[in-house]
């Protein structure tokens, strides 16, 4: 769990395995959803380094976003190239 939210592992209607991001803020519209500096970026950005947002979700008040899946995080790839480092000298 991170300190805005929590990702989970899932998979869509069309089959395809995704990262779901919840929220742990509350929001009342998609409009106070949209201004978000965040969802702004992410909308906006497309480059092969940089996870695709693919759809919001506000349900219940609750901020959902579904991303691309990978299979690990940014920390992950450092720490085994860290240590793959290591292990070669």
């Amino acid at each position: 769990m991170g300190t805005f939210g929590v990702v989970f592992k899932a998979v869509d209607p069309s089959n395809e395995i995704v990262a779901i991001k919840k929220m742990k803020s509350k929001y009342k519209s998609l409009e106070e959803v949209n201004v978000l500096r965040e969802i702004k970026c992410l909308k906006k950005l497309e480059h092969p380094n940089i996870v695709k947002l693919k759809e919001v979700i506000l349900a219940n008040s609750e901020l959902y976003m579904v991303f691309d899946y990978l299979d690990c995080n940014l920390y992950q790839v450092y720490t085994r190239a860290k240590e793959s480092n290591r292990t070669l000298t």
